[in-house]
């Protein structure tokens, strides 16, 4: 795919590696970095851990700990943003179609049905998408996507070529936010936190881990390395997740869209049909 050639090989990886292979592979970097800093220790003091002691050891330990809090403070700020926008984006998506929807219902036949099929099958497109990867839509859902908002567009000014009234301008505006707002939801979605941050953590958690070892003073500190281990990997794998939009575990809800499909393709026919004839609006001509 085009998407996929244009990445380099650090973001393919982690494009295509599944999630629960990374935290396979963070969980025994981690673990190989405990074991590796007991190591050291032992190699260097020629002595048993627990009767050797280092001074400023402490302190050491403590500064990796207190920077590497800061860089995994950041990066879950930075994933979490971008998660809470891609929410809020399927709540401005939704209202925009449902808008458009119902501001279509006041243009006469057959302009209002061709755009409210369009928009229908635009809207159960959209769902389908939001179900796929942007790395992994083949060429055949990404040239459909195209063709319903060329489509969508080019009905509305087939609609409204010849009205000059607020209903029609606002009409214009509201579709052309909802295609815009389908973009930009395809757009936050590529945007991913870069691999070499996802790196760059890996990298200090393995050098933290290792001090840890390092710092190792018998079997009773076996204990409590464990768990740092496993709350250090706990929290690269929550990064990881929030980073992936759809394959991961915690994905942006859906629901606003659903809901709306679920209420245009349930709604009777009655209710978007006017009680009364609608007034002419005004032309180019002015009849």
């Amino acid at each position: 795919m085009r998407l996929m050639a244009g990445l380099n090989a650090a973001e393919r990886l982690f494009v295509v590696i599944p999630l629960y292979d990374l935290v396979l592979v963070i969980l025994a970097l981690l673990s190989l970095s405990a074991v590796g800093g007991i190591w050291l220790r032992r190699r260097f003091s020629k002595k048993a851990p627990e009767d050797v002691t280092f001074d400023g050891e402490g302190y050491v330990v403590t500064a990796a700990s207190g920077l590497l809090a800061l860089l995994l403070g950041f990066t879950f700020a930075m994933a979490v943003d971008r998660f809470d926008e891609r929410r809020m984006l399927v709540i401005d998506e939704a209202n925009g179609i449902y808008s458009t929807y119902l501001m279509a219902q006041t243009f006469p036949e057959p302009d209002s049905g061709r755009i409210s099929a369009t928009l229908l099958a635009y809207l159960d497109h959209r769902l389908e998408v939001a179900q796929k990867s942007p790395w992994d839509k083949g060429q055949g859902l990404i040239q459909r996507d195209r063709e319903l908002k060329l489509r969508l567009w080019s009905e509305s000014l087939a609609a409204t070529r010849n009205l000059r009234d607020d209903v029609a301008s606002s009409y214009l505006q509201t579709a052309a936010q909802a295609l815009e707002v389908g973009a930009t939801r395809e757009a936050i979605r590529l945007a991913r936190i870069p691999p070499f941050i996802h790196v760059v953590l890996w990298v200090f958690s393995a050098i933290t881990v290792a001090a840890f070892g390092f710092s190792y003073y018998g079997r009773a500190r076996w204990l409590g390395l464990c768990v740092i281990i496993v709350l250090q990997t706990l929290a690269l794998t929550l990064i990881l997740d929030l980073d992936r939009p759809t394959t991961g575990i915690m994905r942006e809800s859906q629901w606003a869209m659903e809901d709306v499909k679920r209420r245009l393709h349930n709604a009777p026919p009655s209710v978007f049909e006017p009680s009364a004839p609608a007034p002419a609006r005004q032309t180019l001509d002015g009849r």
